[in-house]
C-alpha cells in the first residue's frame, strides 16, 4: 500500500564475502533516503523502501556474487492505492533465479 515502508530481505553466503548490489528494472538501483540497503553479519541482505508510491511498482533484483559466481534473484513488487482492490496476482515466470558464472582464473 502507498505511504507504507516496504522491506525485501534475503540470507546471502558464500567465501569470499559476495557483493550485493540491488536493481529495479534491470538498473542498478541509487541507494537514497528513499531506498537504503544493508548487509547485517554479512549473511541478511535488505532493501528498505521508505513511503512507497506507485513510481516503486517494477521488477527489483538482488545480485550476490564473488569471484566464484553468484545468482540474481527478482521480485515483481506492485503498489496499490489505499481503498483500491487488490487483484489475485499470480507468479510472473520472470520471477527466479539466474545463475552468475564464475570468472575466469587469471
Amino acid at each position: 500500500m502507498e505511504d507504507k515502508t516496504l522491506n525485501l530481505t534475503c540470507t546471502v553466503f558464500g567465501s569470499p564475502d559476495p557483493e550485493v548490489i540491488w536493481f529495479k528494472n534491470d538498473r542498478e538501483l541509487e541507494l537514497s533516503d528513499h531506498y537504503i540497503a544493508k548487509l547485517e553479519q554479512g549473511k541478511h541482505a535488505s532493501l528498505v523502501i521508505k513511503g512507497v508510491s506507485s513510481e516503486d511498482s517494477g521488477k527489483y533484483s538482488i545480485s550476490v556474487k564473488n569471484k566464484y559466481g553468484g545468482e540474481i534473484v527478482d521480485v515483481t513488487i506492485s503498489v496499490y492505492k489505499h481503498g483500491e482492490e487488490i487483484p489475485d496476482v499470480k507468479p510472473h515466470s520472470s520471477d527466479r533465479v539466474r545463475e552468475i558464472p564464475a570468472k575466469p582464473a587469471e
